[in-house]
């Protein structure tokens, strides 16, 4: 993770102070109708050099010097297409204040050094797309809503709303079909996704770039996948998932991740360094949800995984998968709190690390501290998955048999643990401290073990408790 990446609005004010014998940074608006200046004053022809019609008559018109800052009127902007552009400080897009901006899609290629903020993706008119292949069970032909390709690096998306449309009321199987696109794409080094909403999306999020950090996002209302996280040096950091549709065959999953060899396939190659913690994964909000599938929690089936770390996690969900993890090295599930969304079939959820789906061993693996209905230390060949007993260390989980008395109100969804519960100074310590040193100066500094989920701090009382949640006395 580069500190660029880490750092784009506070280099971007740095650079509009610290000028060091450059030209000062420049405003530019774009105006679709190309009637108003940067306040809003109406414009005679002419007058005013820094107002476009379009962003991409903005980039060709006045080419970027780096710093400047570009703002969007009130609009309509069709693809928003940001190609070839790399400034030598970083730029930013935004709305300008009080604009309702909307865009069918946003594009990034070839590209570094942006921060875009505070957009509305929601197509207002259908979007063509050409025919390819499916994905394995997606049918139809959706688009990207928000696509960042590989040659990028150094682009951050904050505070963004995608969407396929503003409503699915009303949506059946058709409508989810002929209208529900995929939501974002990060396929470059160093991009960021933060504190934005998706929904209304088929798969919400797939990360196939190195150093893609995703945090602090809400997916809400999604058919297929919300997150797959297929590159090395991930983090997937304080995102809550939720309400998971199910109208035609797919195995939805809250996380999904596999890795891929040199031809491609699944299951072939080593996926390293990823972080999934502190984030919310829950079934469904409304039991009467029409269309609720049975999601799977935190699914990573094509190993190997390297070096991962899963703390921190509130997994409900509906299906034995809670976090399952085949083929793994050096992989910790740390501190989780798994819970069955609805009693009954199929089942309820597991946390487990089991060997790769082609039998070969993994090896020094913690599963640790976590709260779940199941665990399978000893396999579960019934399912025709390979027992791998010496690769992986379960030590101070707890099962729970009885919700209510575990946690403060499960019926309401609050699952922080009432008093009297065992989970209460159950954990090891051992497990709980702060991450390895070592990082390089300006890194982010990794998982931290010491708080909850809710960000207090562990061993309130005589020893840290089991699950995401610290009872606080």
């Amino acid at each position: 993770m580069s500190l660029l990446s880490l750092a784009l609005p506070a280099l971007f004010l740095a650079t509009t102070v610290l000028l060091g014998g450059t030209a000062a940074a420049r405003d530019l608006h774009i105006d679709p109708s190309g009637q108003r200046d940067g306040s809003g004053t109406p414009l005679r022809d002419g007058e005013d050099t820094t107002v476009f019609r379009s962003l991409q008559a903005a980039l060709e018109e006045a080419p970027l010097q780096g710093g400047e800052r570009i703002f969007l009127h009130s609009g309509s902007y069709g693809d928003l297409v940001i190609e070839g552009q790399h400034p030598e400080r970083p730029v930013s897009l935004q709305p300008a204040p009080d604009a309702q901006v909307v865009a069918d899609r946003l594009i990034v290629a070839n590209s570094s050094g942006w921060y875009i903020s505070g957009l509305l993706i929601e197509p207002q008119t259908p979007i063509e797309v050409t025919p390819t292949e499916p994905d394995r069970g997606t049918p139809g032909f959706p688009s990207t809503l928000v696509q960042v390709g590989e040659a990028t690096r150094d682009i951050r998306l904050d505070g963004l709303t995608i969407r396929s449309a503003a409503s699915i009321a009303g949506w059946g199987e058709s409508e989810w079909i002929e209208r529900a696109h995929h939501g974002v794409f990060l396929a470059g080094r160093d991009l960021q996704l933060r504190d934005s909403t998706i929904m209304h999306v088929r798969h919400a999020i797939t990360a196939t770039g190195q150093g893609v950090r995703v945090e602090g996002n809400v997916i809400d209302r999604f058919a297929e996948d919300a997150v797959r996280a297929l590159g090395d040096d991930g983090i997937y950091r304080g995102n809550t998932i939720k309400n998971c549709y199910s109208l035609y065959y797919h195995h939805d999953d809250g996380f999904q991740s596999w890795s891929r060899g040199a031809d491609g396939s699944p299951g072939t190659g080593v996926v390293r360094n990823v972080e999934i913690t502190g984030n919310r994964i829950i079934n469904f909000e409304d039991p009467e949800q029409p269309y609720r599938c049975n999601l799977q929690g935190i699914g990573l089936f094509d190993g190997m995984y390297e070096n991962w770390t899963i703390a921190n996690n509130l997994v409900v969900v509906d299906h034995f998968h809670g976090i399952t993890v085949m083929g793994a090295r050096g992989v910790k599930v740390v501190n989780n709190t798994v819970v069955d969304a609805r009693p009954g079939q199929p089942g309820a959820p597991w946390v487990t690390v089991v060997a790769h789906k082609d039998g070969r061993s993994g090896s020094g693996n913690l599963v640790a501290n976590n709260l779940a209905a199941s665990f399978n230390e000893g396999g579960f060949d019934a399912r025709g998955f390979k027992l791998d007993p010496e690769a992986t260390t379960f030590t101070h989980n707890l099962r729970f048999e009885d919700a209510r008395e575990t946690f403060e109100a499960p019926e309401r969804g609050d699952f922080r643990l009432r008093a009297g519960s065992a989970a209460i100074d159950a954990a090891s310590p051992d497990f709980t401290g702060p991450s390895e040193a070592g990082r390089p100066l300006g890194a982010d500094p990794g998982p931290d073990l010491t708080v909850d989920l809710l960000g207090r701090a562990r061993s309130h009382g005589a020893a840290p408790d089991v699950g995401a949640y610290e009872f606080l006395r």
